[in-house]
């Protein structure tokens, strides 16, 4: 206590001595969260303490270092706490700042382009806290810059013709930190206790609102131009922002926004739970199950389901963001805009902050929900979540050999699986139950081959999925064992040139040997997928042995298939029999199940003597060939009989099938 006390007294000069030191206030920000809290209350330290929050409260208006705003706002919000005497001038002083961040950010923003402002305040009473404050602010005084800006320029619309390499990367910066600050609070503490619902309205909402729009102004403002559909809009890529600080800031606007939006979601959220008794025990759990009575009563209109969609439509609006390559059209660059490095690096900037915030969502949200017993908790489950999904595996999908390149590097880029495959890996394992086989497939392809770092990620993840259910786990290995053959089909490299020179024989050469590389790392994936079903060989669930079965019947039957994706025959015969080299990594599996290996010996039979019935086996490559042989091998499986002249392959079959049967009996 006695240094407590000594503390408090020298506290409030310390701040305001090394406020431009930022190593030691950030040091010193994070001491009053450790006082005894009785020390508080002493009528004698009373001054001490209004200067202590006051000092608080000016570093934290002033800072634009994340580490001295996440010490602060953690001081700050936990003098709030409690039942010492200066709880409510803590609160008091706390609101002070919340205020003047929504005042600098609707200033900022409604300063920047009117249209956003009015489409943000057209719902508030002109006469309420939150239109009248920031009207007296624009005509009261001038635009003051914020710290760590230098002074804003006049223009600062994004979308005027006059702005184009000159639009104020000051006033975007300012919008940034400041939606920065508010952020950081949000997750420390419950916002809606310093706004006030004036006339009904709730302000807290309305200014996630106002933020939400002002973000996507500025995302339709950098939003990607394809001359592919745009035709007649060539002009339309002149108009795009290239100004490498002004997207910089614009996105880091745009990740802050998405945290800022979410997590006061998820205080209204906590809030409701809370307030209808609906986080339980399991012993209530089993007490509500024997009372029976369902609500099916169902919820249009809600905060928290009003804020969740807002958030959707900025989320997709991020992802909109996609720049396509030429390769992804078919065809040559001219149906693309040019666009700059950095506007790319703008792209794929606020496509990783909404592929974060898409996976927080699915967890705070889960698809589970649409079973619960409140009508809300129905109402806000994210069950219509394929377009984000979607979105997200594109991305990943393009990004995918920046993650390759891990493999490869001496020294491994770790936030690039941690940014893609994290935030990916924490929703499905959330929502597995009910899980999307597809977005699976795409993640489980990195469980080798791109990192240390992505494989650990990709291992924990699938341990869950095992875990919760194993089953579809093993269909999600098949969809990412397939759609990564099927590329490497489509990829196998082909020599145009009859007559080639000696430069090209040598790049198709180089060409083969990395697509032959690119098949060892798949078989490499299956046998780390197959590693995954148990130890020391004994399935980790029982669930699994029929399961296995059925998976290997679905590779074979893939493997001899020649239809394509749209059922069309266009493939050449036996041209998928290479697969059979992946799936027989599963093969120590099978051959400790009798039953099943003797029908998968069956099943094999059939399909084999469907190809060597084919007009066209003749034309069967030797290799595809030599995989057949070598999955039988592997698993333990006869060959077929060689055909007579003069019994058909169907009778042989017959016969031989009946041998097998009278020997095991």
């Amino acid at each position: 206590e006695t240094l407590s006390i000594a503390l408090l007294k020298a506290l409030p000069n310390l701040l305001l001595k090394f406020k431009g030191d930022t190593d030691v206030i950030s040091e010193l920000a994070c001491l009053p969260r450790f006082l005894v809290p009785t020390v508080f209350s002493l009528p004698q330290r009373k001054q001490d303490f209004m200067s202590l929050i006051k000092n608080l409260g000016e570093i934290y208006l002033s800072s634009s270092n994340e580490d001295t705003l996440d010490k602060t706002a953690r001081s700050l919000s936990s003098l709030c706490k409690g039942n010492h005497a200066r709880v409510t001038e803590s609160k008091a002083q706390l609101r002070k700042v919340v205020v003047e961040l929504r005042d600098r950010i609707v200033e900022l923003m409604s300063s920047d382009d009117s249209t956003i402002a009015t489409s943000a305040m057209s719902v508030v009473n002109s006469e309420s806290e939150f239109a009248s404050k920031s009207s007296k602010r624009r005509s009261g005084r001038k635009k003051s810059p914020r710290a760590g800006a230098s002074p804003a320029t006049e223009k600062t619309s994004l979308t005027d013709d006059d702005t184009r390499g000159s639009a104020d990367a000051d006033t975007e910066y300012s919008i940034f930190l400041n939606v920065r600050r508010l952020r950081i609070l949000a997750k420390k503490c419950d916002l809606s206790e310093f706004f006030d619902d004036t006339n009904n309205v709730n302000q807290l909402e309305l200014l996630c609102n106002f933020v939400c729009d002002g973000l996507k102004s500025r995302l339709r403002a950098c939003k990607p131009v394809d001359l592919r559909v745009n035709a007649d809009e060539e002009t339309a890529a002149d108009k795009l922002i290239e100004d490498g600080d002004v997207l910089g800031a614009i996105g880091k606007s745009v990740n802050e926004g998405l945290q800022l939006i979410l997590s006061v979601t998820g205080w209204f959220f906590f809030s409701y739970q809370d307030e209808e008794d609906l986080v339980k025990n399991k012993k209530d759990l089993v007490d509500d199950m024997e009372d029976g009575d369902d609500d099916d009563s169902s919820v249009d209109d809600h905060v928290i389901l009003r804020l969740r969609n807002r958030l959707l439509s900025l989320l997709e609006l991020c992802f909109s963001q996609y720049i396509p390559s030429s390769d992804e059209h078919g065809d040559d660059d001219t149906t693309v805009a040019k666009h700059s490095d950095d506007q790319i690096s703008f792209a794929d900037y606020v496509q990783i902050a909404a592929g974060r915030t898409t996976a927080d969502l699915r967890m705070l949200f889960p698809k589970e929900l649409s079973d619960a017993e409140s009508p809300l908790l129905r109402a806000v489950a994210l069950q219509e979540d394929g377009r984000l999904v979607g979105a997200f595996v594109r991305f990943i999908s393009a990004k995918e050999h920046a993650l390759r390149d891990n493999e490869m590097e001496m020294k491994e880029n770790k936030s690039m699986p941690q940014s893609l495959l994290l935030p990916m890996g924490r929703a499905i394992a959330n929502n597995w139950a009910r899980g999307n086989r597809r977005e699976a497939g795409v993640f489980l392809r990195h469980i080798a081959s791109s990192g240390p770092t992505a494989t650990s990620i990709v291992t924990c993840a699938v341990d869950q999925m095992k875990k919760e259910d194993p089953v579809r786990m093993l269909e999600s290995q098949m969809a990412s064992l397939r759609q990564s053959y099927e590329n490497w089909v489509e990829e196998e490299p082909d020599m145009d040139n009859e007559f080639p020179s000696d430069e090209e024989m040598k790049e198709f050469e180089e060409a083969e040997e990395s697509h032959k590389e690119q098949f060892q790392h798949l078989e490499h994936r299956a046998t780390q997928f197959s590693k995954k079903l148990g130890v020391f060989g004994k399935l980790s669930d029982q669930k699994l042995r029929p399961a296995l079965n059925g998976f290997i019947r679905e590779g074979v039957r893939f493997s001899f298939s020649n239809l394509d994706s749209n059922g069309e025959d266009t493939l050449v015969l036996g041209s998928r029999l290479s697969f059979l080299s992946i799936l027989s990594k599963y093969a120590s599996w099978i051959k400790k199940d009798k039953q099943a290996k003797k029908e998968i010996q069956s099943f094999m039979d059939e399909k084999e003597f469907e190809l060597r019935r084919h007009e066209e086996f003749e034309d069967v490559h030797v290799d595809d060939l030599a995989a057949l042989a070598a999955f039988r091998k592997d698993l333990g499986l006869k060959n077929l009989p060689k055909t007579s002249s003069n019994v058909s392959v169907t009778s042989e079959l017959d016969d031989d099938q009946t041998m097998d049967d009278e020997a095991s009996d």
